[in-house]
């Protein structure tokens, strides 16, 4: 029996975010047998997941409750943003 697929995706990185990411995750929990985690704010992501239809149990949320901003510098809000969703993100990945 073939493993199952776990991806962790950071719902809040890119242009508008988290609608078009979670429409995105929303779509491969449906084509494919991925189990998505979305990392980001939860209550943002809620919003929009119940416009969506997927399979259950293929789409979760991890909470992420801080922000990184477009100017700031990858490696520096890295280290000190500790819950923010790249940071969880990875954490994640490392797990």
């Amino acid at each position: 029996m073939k493993d199952t697929i776990r991806i962790a995706v950071d719902a809040m990185g890119g242009d508008r975010a988290p609608r078009v990411v979670v429409e995105g995750a929303a779509l491969a929990a449906n084509e494919y047998n991925y189990d998505i985690v979305l990392v980001g704010d939860t209550r943002k992501i809620e919003k929009f997941l119940k416009f969506y239809k997927y399979p259950q149990g293929k789409l979760s949320i991890e909470h992420a409750s801080q922000k990184v901003d477009m100017g700031e510098a990858a490696a520096i809000s890295f280290r000190k943003k500790k819950d923010s969703s790249i940071s969880v993100g990875l954490n994640l990945l490392k797990e």
